[in-house]
């Protein structure tokens, strides 16, 4: 049984990939296994790396080392597996790549190709950065959720992190068909803000890296607030 006390996944002794510590899990699963993305901070590297489980709840984890070696500062990897190949992967914080595999376990190492990028003038101007895996709708498109962040922030008081999407065609899904024109949810709550009493690692922070489906295109999503707490919220996506 799982507990808030629980460590299922922690740096591994002896592996100099993470010496300093993992963090920014992803997880997607397919039939038997489930693939956690999830950042390697080694002594002079930092590195998206892959482990897998058939059950991740236990501390039994297979890990596959870095995904993209030669990219230093990759993360934030979010895996869409689809019935019939290829599988593609959103990765990258400031802008995010999509690469490409049959398998994934195996990524071409040149990272892929340029799939979102900040706008000017737009609450996401400064960064973007994978979310959870993409969800699916029922009209078959997928609902990628990312992260964001404007003007300089932390350092600008007015300045936040928050969530937006877009939407993926269902038949080629590094195609955007829609892209959100401001975020659905607002570090707006203290704990979210980090305002004392409230622990704060970086202020004004809403940061979502986990999500399931309800049904009927609802979805609980996981954040964390201000760097330092977990929180959730139900979403429910609606089309024209």
């Amino acid at each position: 049984m799982v507990s808030e006390d629980t460590v299922v996944f922690g740096p591994q002794s002896g592996n100099s990939m993470e010496t300093y510590g993992t963090e920014d899990p992803r997880i997607a699963n397919d039939t038997h296994l489930f693939y956690m993305f999830y950042t390697c901070y080694g002594a002079s590297d930092v590195l998206m790396c892959l482990a897998t489980t058939a059950d991740p709840a236990s501390s039994r984890w297979t890990r596959h080392g870095a995904v993209f070696p030669e990219l230093q500062g990759s993360k934030s990897g979010a895996l869409l597996i689809r019935d019939q190949p290829p599988n593609y992967l959103y990765w990258g914080a400031g802008e995010i790549r999509v690469a490409a595999s049959d398998d994934p376990l195996v990524w071409p190492s040149a990272g892929g190709d340029m799939f979102l990028q900040p706008r000017a003038n737009m609450f996401d101007s400064m960064g973007v950065e994978s979310g959870p895996p993409p969800l699916k709708l029922q009209d078959g498109n997928y609902f990628f959720i990312y992260n964001s962040w404007n003007l300089t922030w932390p350092s600008d008081p007015t300045s936040q992190y928050h969530p937006a999407w877009v939407v993926l065609d269902k038949k080629d899904p590094t195609v955007i068909v829609q892209r959100a024109s401001e975020p659905f949810l607002y570090p707006t709550l203290a704990w979210e803000q980090g305002v004392a009493p409230y622990t704060c690692n970086a202020p004004r922070v809403l940061f979502v890296e986990g999500a399931v489906a309800c049904g009927n295109d609802v979805f609980r999503i996981f954040f964390g607030g201000a760097d330092a707490v977990v929180g959730t919220a139900i979403i429910k996506v609606t089309t024209a």
